[in-house]
């Protein structure tokens, strides 16, 4: 009888121990606001490659350009939060008159996406851009990346100097738009 009695009082405490553990996962909301809290997003030129091409018409000599360049995109979880359906969109961007070569105006451009927000070459001036809307699906854990190119455009003719093409205008910025789903703080028991 007193091992019956033991044994009862045993399943007893376990089930309240039980009883006591629960879920302390807390789901919050994310905002363009908070997001800085869970998740560090970049836009990374790592490769720029620009090359000129001499040629001679009616005998005159001319130099054409050509690049490409690739942009690295990367979502990182600095918070050790998990996500759930989190979905955000990024405009990424780039300002045309960044670059100058030979008297020509260039710019980078997206391969696939691009949008401008001029209308013809006349219109370029230091708030001219390109740019591209990205969608991402964030994992459970937060850490996404992925990679886009962008390819050397010209946009004006002009006349010849003596400057050579420079790299340095092989630029990206990202920037959030929107941001939907929930960060899930702590752990389930």
């Amino acid at each position: 009888m007193k091992k019956l009695v033991i044994l009862f009082l045993a399943i007893i405490m376990v089930m309240s121990l039980v009883a006591c553990g629960g879920n302390t996962e807390k789901e919050i909301e994310l905002t363009t606001e908070n997001i800085g809290e869970y998740l560090f997003f970049a836009a990374n030129v790592t490769e720029c490659n620009i090359k000129g091409s001499s040629g001679s018409a009616m005998g005159m000599g001319y130099k054409d350009y050509s690049g490409d360049a690739k942009v690295s995109i990367s979502v990182t979880n600095s918070s050790g939060a998990k996500f759930k359906n989190v979905e955000l969109t990024f405009e990424l961007y780039n300002y045309v008159d960044f670059l100058y070569i030979d008297g020509d105006k260039y710019g980078w451009e997206f391969s696939s996406g691009n949008e401008k927000n001029f209308k013809n070459a006349d219109e370029i001036d230091r708030s001219s851009k390109n740019s591209r809307t990205l969608k991402v699906s964030l994992p459970y854990e937060g850490n996404w990346n992925d990679s886009l190119t962008m390819k050397l455009v010209q946009y004006t003719s002009g006349i010849f100097s003596i400057y050579a093409p420079k790299e340095s205008g092989c630029n990206c910025y990202i920037k959030l738009i929107s941001v939907s789903g929930k960060a899930v703080i702590g752990s389930a028991k």
